[in-house]
């Protein structure tokens, strides 16, 4: 499928429109993980509607229409989805790898994996077709039509066939038999395909085939309303909406519909809730903390990039929701800012639901970016929804308020393109969100948040929007004593708001930073007011300080708590600096006492250890556990990243850890770690406050999983000796060892 109604396999697979009308489409003919069979549906095609077939001793395909309901009535086509087709050339080159995804001899799905490497390309080169590519892959016969696939899984051809070993024997074309016998074209012809030995398989290139489409549509006496959908969309005219619209875009009698029409029909299916049910919000509350925090202001620099949407009934351009309010940027069709007021005592973690997002009735459809951009990308969604407003932010207060602030949040408008790792990933932009979450819900605080896109005049368009290269956030909070303290943040997805269409996947480290208020109003065009500039905890800082990780985030509450009890620090570094200190004192005291032999044995004992440092997050909290005497905490963790450098480590990690570490992150295992409490050997009590989703830093000793026992009856990467001499746990604002 090319688009939610046409398909495209080979011409000598359907070369009719009579052999189109007696075929049948079938789709999830494939196993479930257990082995099973999936339940497939049939359709049949629709070649009165659209049909398009170029011969097999040409480009050989045939792009033809499919019917919208199933042969047993029980499924739409549109539920399928479909793989949009990139018209540039050059999405792969010579040498790289290739995957194709086949139902060979009309059997289950299967995918060729092995030796699949492009051999050559057209572009006219010498003695080679220029419609064509090659490849090496073990596609077994009987795969015509199958879609080729480069390593960002764009289609960058239609599998066709085998190209046969040949060679000319006095002006006569021969075949060579897998015996090594050469044998003439009418032989080889009648022989079975595992009978000749082939040099390679051949494609169709995408290129060639949009190409032609398109001088097709230009000539033909009834051109295609879905073809010119197809063209419009790759061209980025007009995207194609979402499968999950389930819109019929053209009507079931041979006649084409307006283009007028099929827009209106889009538009009465969009989910909208009714003028009255935002009756009664008061969105953000500038008196939430006690102290006036108004609404940030938007100076000429940030006007540059749009104007403030006017919205009905509101004489300010402030949209309300539930404890939120949004800004709306009509020029760039999403929110200038939002500010939601966050509620540490009475917040409550409401299950997500379906995430079904709606328009907001209050001001322009049009100017609000829905499904046109998430859906439907190749090889799957590149950006995905990202709230502005997180989602449980604003979810606190009784029963009823819990669930307006919960739906809400899933307007268009709080909606924003994110990187879809940028977005998920705990270390990133959900990793501050849930720190900051984490710290007003622990510690029963009040917080007012701003957050917004950072415009910039050379943001990428990609399917008519422009995506932004980074988002800043601004917390402010009070503290017992009714102090107020700020801080502001900005992280960056550049490296994945660049080259978007899929030439090929950036790489690289985002960035991540905390900045001053002051700096980033001058980056922004936005003001925040007087007192939340002077609340800054980082306030006269010129430069931006970069984040490695949460630990390194200097939160606002942290400068005013007080020191008390075992191993509490200002700030991490502090705590840095203690602990080699301390381990610095150890060996000192040890020389002495010991002797050097002695220093030496235990140093080799030491180095058997393979000591590794590490920030996570928690995933399931087990528990306390007194088995044989030893009291240890017990906690599965998400380790999002390795920590290197920050401390002389007498011990070489070994390579076989590295790779079980990078294996973890990559996979998101979970590991199990062990911390030992309450005696001469451990911690000196509990860590405090360990709760899912809570973030630590550690450092200990890391077993690999083929070394480790099973933990709850799975084998999995263990940490622990958390402790004195060797480690330390750090959580948000306390370290212990």
């Amino acid at each position: 499928m090319i688009t939610p109604r046409l398909m495209i396999t080979n011409n000598h697979v359907i070369s009719s429109i009579e052999e189109a009308r007696r075929a049948v489409i079938e789709f999830g003919y494939e196993r479930e993980a257990n082995g099973q069979f999936k339940t497939s549906r049939r359709f049949r095609l629709d070649p009165d509607n659209t049909f398009i077939t170029v011969p097999k001793d040409s480009l050989d395909f045939t792009l033809v229409a499919v019917m919208e309901q199933s042969i047993d009535g029980m499924a739409t086509i549109d539920e399928f989805g479909f793989l949009r087709l990139e018209p540039g050339i050059h999405k792969v080159q010579e040498g790289e790898f290739i995957t194709v995804i086949q139902h060979p001899n009309g059997d289950e799905k299967f995918i060729a994996i092995r030796e699949n490497k492009v051999i050559q390309i057209g572009d006219g080169q010498a003695g080679f077709r220029k419609d064509f590519l090659w490849y090496a892959s073990d596609t077994a016969p009987g795969s015509s039509g199958a879609p080729t696939f480069n390593d960002n899984w764009q289609v960058v051809a239609v599998h066709h066939s085998g190209v046969p070993v040949t060679r000319i024997n006095n002006g006569v074309t021969e075949y060579q038999r897998t015996t090594g016998e050469w044998v003439s074209e009418e032989i080889a012809s009648n022989l079975p395909e595992d009978l000749l030995r082939w040099e390679a398989n051949e494609g169709i290139r995408v290129s060639s085939i949009v190409n032609h489409v398109r001088e097709q549509q230009k000539i033909a006496a009834a051109p295609s309303f879905l073809v010119k959908a197809f063209l419009d969309d790759i061209d980025g005219i007009r995207p194609l909406s979402g499968r999950s619209e389930r819109i019929s875009i053209v009507s079931p009698a041979p006649t084409v519909i307006s283009t007028e029409f099929a827009e209106a029909e889009r538009r009465a299916r969009r989910r909208t809730h009714p003028i009255s049910y935002y009756a009664g919000r008061t969105g953000y509350d500038r008196n939430f903390l006690g102290i006036e925090i108004s609404l940030p202001t938007l100076t000429e620099r940030a006007l540059r990039f749009g104007q403030v949407v006017p919205i009905e009934g509101s004489t300010d351009g402030e949209l309300r929701y539930e404890h939120f309010s949004i800004v709306f940027n009509a020029d760039r069709r999403l929110a200038f800012f939002t500010a939601v007021n966050i509620d540490g005592t009475k917040s409550v973690s409401l299950n997500r639901g379906s995430d079904t997002w709606f328009y907001d009735p209050r001001l322009p459809e049009d100017l609000q970016v829905g499904d046109e951009l998430y859906s439907n990308e190749p090889g799957g969604n590149y950006f995905d929804r990202g709230h502005l407003v997180r989602r449980l932010d604003p979810v606190w207060g009784d029963a009823a308020i819990l669930t307006r602030a919960n739906e809400d949040t899933f307007h268009w408008t709080n909606c924003t393109p994110q990187y879809w790792e940028f977005n998920q990933r705990q270390s990133l932009w959900q990793g501050l969100e849930n720190f900051i979450l984490t710290n007003t819900d622990q510690d029963d605080l009040r917080a007012s948040v701003f957050t917004g896109p950072l415009f910039q005049d050379n943001d990428e368009i990609h399917r008519g929007v422009k995506i932004p290269q980074a988002f800043w956030k601004v917390v402010v909070v009070v503290d017992g004593s009714g102090k107020l303290y700020s801080s502001a943040y900005v992280v960056s997805q550049e490296q994945y708001a660049h080259n978007i269409p899929f030439e090929r996947l950036p790489v690289g480290n985002f960035n991540n930073f905390q900045v001053s208020v002051a700096r980033l109003e001058q980056r922004t065009g936005i003001s925040f007011g007087t007192n939340v500039l002077a609340a800054d905890v980082i306030k006269g800082e010129t430069t931006d300080r970069p984040l490695r990780g949460l630990v390194d985030i200097q939160h606002p509450r942290r400068s005013s708590i007080p020191k008390a009890g075992f191993g509490q620090f200002d700030s991490f570094e502090a705590f840095l600096t203690a602990y080699t200190r301390a381990q610095a004192i150890e060996a000192q005291l040890e020389d002495a006492l010991l002797g050097l032999e002695a220093r030496r044995k235990q140093m080799r004992k030491r180095r058997e250890r393979d000591i590794v440092e590490i920030e996570a997050l928690v995933a399931q909290y087990l528990g306390i556990d007194n088995n044989g005497g030893d009291r240890h905490q017990h906690i599965m963790l998400t380790v999002t990243q390795s920590i290197e450098g920050d401390i002389d480590v007498d011990v070489d990690v070994d390579v076989d850890v590295n790779d079980d570490i990078q294996r973890v992150i990559a996979n998101q295992e979970e590991v199990f770690l062990s911390i030992r409490f309450g005696d001469r050997l451990g911690l000196p009590r509990t860590v405090p406050g360990v709760r899912n989703g809570s973030m630590l830093r550690l450092r200990g000793e890391w077993i690999t999983r083929d070394r480790a026992y099973a933990h709850g009856g799975a084998r999995m990467s263990v940490l622990h000796f958390t402790h004195h001499p060797i480690g330390f746990v750090c959580a948000l604002d306390q370290c212990w060892q």
